[in-house]
């Protein structure tokens, strides 16, 4: 587990706080993620407990259903805020993982496609040669 054994109390009031996010209309990997970063899980158990958060609020007859739009703007917002705090404290493992999440995001939702990369270049290609000779000489 990520960040040690987990109490009850303390998974309890992760749910609460998933649930409390899910009836704002956030989606669930903004849930997940924010349960990672603030109560200290995996992302598999943020996950979990997200699940459980919403067949709690199935049981109950809640349901928040966000636009396709609102939830592409709840994400940046989220990515942003936390991509803020990681960079403000200096925290470079988060801000790789942060990002990794947003280039998933964007590729759920299309707004990154693949491309060919650029056609070769024949002038660059002999001045790497040229290089890649010069620095096994020295």
């Amino acid at each position: 587990m990520a960040g040690g054994a987990k109490t009850a109390k303390q998974r309890d009031a992760a749910l609460e706080a998933a649930a409390r996010l899910l009836d704002m209309g956030s989606p669930g990997s903004i849930v997940a993620m924010t349960l990672q970063r603030q109560h200290g899980y995996s992302r598999a158990q943020a996950f979990r407990i997200v699940k459980a958060a919403n067949e709690q609020r199935g049981s109950e007859g809640i349901s928040a259903r966000p636009t396709a739009s609102e939830m592409v703007g709840m994400t940046q917002q989220a990515l942003a805020g936390a991509l803020a705090e990681a960079s403000e404290a200096g925290d470079w493992q988060s801000i790789v993982k942060l990002s990794r999440e947003l280039r998933e995001a964007l590729k759920a939702n299309g707004s990154i496609t693949t491309v060919a990369g650029p056609e070769p270049d024949a002038a660059v290609d002999t001045v790497m040669a040229v290089k890649a000779a010069h620095t096994r000489e020295q």
